[in-house]
């Protein structure tokens, strides 16, 4: 079936398909930068997609089949483990004769230790349901354990403990001690966001039981009948079995999803934004490589003015020209991009930080595959329409004159003028913007910035080129610098897009670090111990095995136990009342907080006379006022009470005074310093080993959020670096298009050299010399450009989010990006430019 073409537009539909046949090569640029677009932006929108339906699978995965869940292992907010017998078998007959209930099943939930050659790690582990319609688990290889020797473990867990199927692993608590378990099956959590990521394995009931502590399951399923009442069934199991924390597993997944669906959505936005920046180095890929085709056509696009045709008729013939390629290489990039998401997806399940993306939730909407196919064609043809209206424009005989010669491509002044004021005034704009808290001079800065860099791009290469040239005495490039001093705004069209592309590229390394680093530095500013093992009240004594395997986990320089004394109650008076602290009272040692404390002493000197105290906005006695410290074995009098700032105990009095109070004391706190420089995240999960191992102790302390706060950072990064990537390389085939249609239209004038002696590997030299040496500077300057923004949004983001800027400029990796950018560049300069050298001098000549 033929598509009726009007009248008017055949003769331009001809010129174009008659040019593209003569410039195939240029074609073929605008087919590859459109398609890596395409690909990028529907690979972002199909994994966004992947990632939200992974989620809502991940959701609902572990409670499959159940619409109650009924945990006994929870205290009544349904957060906080709590200890107790499990449910009755009494009360789970009771539950499954009420009204309304179809099935139950139990399984059996606990915590341990798993240990193998030197790791320590805390694991969550699991039983079975008793009722096959409610296993959620499935194995990726093996089977479930059959009896109390064995056990299964995700891939996860045994990556992290460095066994594999058939391995032996120990596991135990406080309360049961330890043993060794075969593995048998590998445990396949489905997604599940609670489970994925993390240390899981999978037992039987009574092991389970044992290292719950318990004598039952303390998990109940609860599948209604279909219409029932789900509240009333919660209302009846409160009142006739009243033995656990129900909850409805819609409540469950909502809560679950008001967190995870936010994070997912940001990640997918994130992902979108970076596609986002990689089509505007696109679109400016295709615009300096449009704007190049059309300059060298002047003189034909003037031809065919003089011969009748429009402005408008040319404009459209330009159009047409890259329209045509550009629908090609959007359907071609639309393809591909849906094929590597869907291949991308067992490599991302490993990067951590990310949600698991199952390939039994990929997902293609009509909308991930239309609009980059939209947008790319759209954005071409935004990118192609200022050329061709600037051509259109000029004069026929203007054209058919010559005056494109070398002259015209000289920079002006004033562009040197303005691009120095604005590379100057935008870093001190920025910085008065951080300076005084105001970020909305921030953009304005950074934009002048980018301006200012952008103008500066063809001094700067006339100037690198005139230098090169008095060092240098190799004809070919000599010839090739020369040719960059006569023509710098042609060079500097070539330049453009790497130099954005690779500024992108090193503003995320840069603001990644910066970040990073700001974040770790706010430990050493804080007026507390780097890790926290034990609580005051409510958790087991920290004791001498413990707080041994403590201070053996490689990476921990310092342990110091804090001793609180027992039954130590503070006394005294406030608004004529008495009141007493029991909270609990702290022997404190000025040399143990000097060894502990990153900023400093907290206390400088600990005297005998005073109670300290923490530094609230209501405190609890006076500030003149006298106490005392009463204990089981005596009472201390006339004590000063001092308010210390971050007091990062309860209450703290000298060790003497303390004794004299209570002889007997308790180590219920470990204080942890780490070395510098030392993996926090492996310090910190064999550290909550130990913890677990010496009584289920609670870990804290600003490490813990330093590393999720790493982890994030690490993951955002990668996925930028990874993403931008391909921004680069659109780029490097825009500026090696560019520089291939600007050397086309010159063929005449390296016929003649050739004719004139130049050796064709001379010509070719010269050629691949003149577009590295633009790479190089282009990459340089994008280097110092983004180094420069990074350091910007550093000092913003950490003034943002109350932290101490902390610059970091990776040299190693920036640097590597300049290298490889001039090694791609050369690389695909050799393949497209070569050809050039290859065509006969006398076949060039001859022509008119």
């Amino acid at each position: 079936m033929r598509v009726p073409v009007p009248r008017r537009a055949r003769p331009l539909l001809r010129l174009a398909a008659a040019e593209r046949r003569a410039r195939p090569g240029r074609a073929r640029a605008v087919v590859v930068i459109v398609a890596l677009g395409a690909a990028l932006l529907t690979a972002a929108l199909v994994l966004g997609d992947t990632l939200r339906a992974s989620v809502e699978q991940g959701l609902a995965v572990e409670y499959r089949g159940a619409d109650i869940v009924v945990r006994s292992d929870l205290d009544p907010a349904g957060t906080e483990p709590a200890r107790g017998d499990g449910i009755p078998s009494a009360a789970v007959r009771r539950i499954e004769r009420l009204d309304g209930v179809a099935e139950v099943a139990t399984s059996v939930r606990a915590t341990a230790v798993a240990q193998t050659r030197g790791t320590a790690r805390g694991i969550a582990l699991e039983s079975l349901p008793d009722a096959g319609r409610f296993v959620w688990q499935g194995w990726s290889a093996g089977r479930p354990p059959a009896d109390g020797t064995e056990i299964a473990l995700t891939a996860h867990t045994l990556r992290d403990l460095g066994i594999g199927l058939g391995d032996q692993v120990a596991v135990g608590s406080p309360r049961v001690g330890r043993a060794l378990f075969r593995v048998v099956g590998v445990v396949d959590v489905r997604g599940s966001l609670g489970r994925e990521g993390s240390a899981y394995g999978v037992v039987t009931a009574p092991v389970a039981q044992s290292l719950a502590g318990g004598s039952g399951p303390n998990v109940l399923l609860v599948d209604a009948e279909p219409g029932a009442d789900l509240d009333a069934i919660v209302a009846a199991i409160n009142e006739r079995a009243p033995v656990g924390w129900p909850q409805l597993t819609r409540d469950l997944e909502r809560a679950a999803e008001d967190v995870h669906g936010v994070r997912a959505g940001a990640l997918g936005l994130v992902a979108a934004a970076l596609a986002g920046v990689t089509l505007g180095i696109g679109v400016v890929a295709l615009a300096t490589t449009s704007g190049a085709a059309t300059r060298s056509r002047r003189r034909s696009l003037a031809l065919a003015r003089c011969l009748g045709a429009t402005r408008r008729q040319v404009v459209g013939l330009t159009l047409a020209e890259v329209l045509l390629p550009s629908a090609l290489g959007a359907v071609l990039g639309v393809v591909l991009g849906a094929l590597v998401a869907r291949l991308l997806l067992p490599v991302l399940d490993l990067v951590p930080g990310l949600y698991p993306l199952r390939a039994d939730a990929f997902t293609l909407r009509p909308l991930a595959l239309l609009g980059p196919l939209l947008v790319m064609v759209l954005l071409a043809a935004v990118a192609a329409l200022v050329p061709a209206v600037l051509a259109a424009r000029v004069a026929p005989w203007t054209a058919l004159g010559g005056a494109t010669g070398a002259d015209a491509a000289r920079p002006r002044r004033w562009p040197v003028v303005a691009g120095a004021v604005a590379v100057v005034a935008g870093p001190a704009l920025a910085g008065l913007a951080v300076d005084r808290g105001t970020p909305r001079l921030l953009a304005p800065a950074v934009l002048l910035t980018v301006a200012g860099t952008l103008l500066l791009v063809a001094p700067v290469l006339s100037a690198v080129a005139r230098l090169a040239r008095r060092r240098t005495t190799t004809p070919a490039v000599r010839l090739a610098l020369a040719d960059i001093v006569r023509r710098p705004v042609a060079a500097a069209t070539e330049a453009v897009a790497v130099l954005l592309a690779v500024a992108v590229l090193a503003l995320t390394w840069v603001t990644a670090a910066g970040v990073a680093a700001s974040t770790s530095a706010r430990l050493d500013a804080t007026v507390a111990p780097d890790l926290t093992i034990g609580a005051p009240a409510g958790a087991a004594v920290v004791g001498d095995e413990t707080l041994a395997g403590l201070a053996d986990v490689d990476g921990v320089a310092t342990v110091v136990p804090v001793p609180y004394g027992a039954g130590v109650r503070v006394v005294g008076r406030s608004g004529g009342e008495r009141v007493e602290l029991s909270v609990g009272t702290v022997a404190l040692d000025a040399g143990d907080l000097r060894s502990v404390l990153p900023a400093g002493d907290a206390i400088p000197e600990i005297r005998g006379d005073a109670v300290y105290l923490p530094e609230t906005a209501f405190p609890p006695f006076p500030r003149d006022s006298t106490l005392s410290l009463a204990g089981p074995d005596g009472r201390v009098r006339d004590l000063a009470v001092v308010y210390v700032p971050d007091l990062p105990v309860p209450s703290a009095v000298a060790p003497d005074t303390l004794r004299a109070a209570a002889h007997a004391c308790e180590v219920r706190e470990a204080w942890l310093r780490l070395d510098a420089g030392v993996d926090r995240a492996r310090v910190v999960d064999e550290v909550t080993g130990v913890a677990v191992l010496g009584g289920e102790l609670p870990v804290a302390g600003p490490v813990i959020a330093d590393v999720r706060a790493d982890r994030a950072i690490r993951t955002a990064r990668s996925a930028g670096i990874a993403v931008l990537a391909v921004g680069v390389l659109v780029a490097i085939v825009g500026a090696v298009a560019t520089a291939a249609v600007t050397i086309s239209e010159r063929t005449r004038e390296y016929a003649v050299l050739r004719a004139l002696g130049l050796e064709r590997r001379a010509l070719a030299r010269m050629l691949v010399t003149r577009v590295a040496l633009v790479g190089l500077v282009a990459a340089v300057g994008g280097i110092l450009l983004g180094s420069a923004v990074g350091v910007l949004l550093t000092r913003a983001i950490a003034d943002g989010i109350d932290l101490t800027p902390v610059v970091r400029v990776p040299l190693l990796p920036v640097v590597a990006i300049a290298v490889l950018t001039v090694l791609v560049v050369r690389a695909a300069a050799t393949a497209a430019l070569e050809q050039v050298s290859f065509v006969p001098p006398a076949r060039v000549l001859a022509r008119r």
